[in-house]
């Protein structure tokens, strides 16, 4: 997963942000919007309720080996968490993950933020989105 915004334009007042899911460089399957407080995404490895990357990407075609094997490695995945006014990535897989947002960096930034493995990161929600 290259991307978890919030997104001042959801289509409904429920939903605080949008996951989009990169592979290999291209975004696949289109923004899914979050509306639990919240949500687990992982690999091939089923872990309670949440999302596979399978189904983020909505692929109609077998993905390649690098693809599988990446998410693989995931495993586990992430947990994204809304709390108060912060958004919290806990990365409970084996491998670093990469975070891009706009609350994060600017929108000129030309990296994604690195999250070890076992870590957590927090966003701040800009004022304007809190509802």
């Amino acid at each position: 997963m290259k991307h978890a915004f919030v997104n001042d334009s959801c289509m409904n007042q429920s939903e605080w942000c949008n996951l989009a899911y990169w592979e290999m460089s291209q975004r696949v399957g289109p923004p899914f919007p979050v509306e639990p407080p919240a949500v687990n995404v992982f690999g091939n490895v089923p872990y309670g309720d949440g999302l596979n990357l399978e189904t983020l990407a909505q692929h109609s075609f077998s993905p390649p080996e690098s693809v599988r094997k990446t998410r693989c490695k995931i495993g586990l995945g992430v947990t994204l968490s809304r709390e108060d006014n912060r958004v919290w990535v806990y990365n409970r897989s084996d491998n670093p993950i990469f975070v891009s947002s706009l609350t994060l960096e600017g929108p000129d930034s030309p990296s994604p933020t690195r999250v070890p493995a076992e870590h957590c990161l927090a966003s701040t929600i800009p004022r304007r989105l809190l509802t």
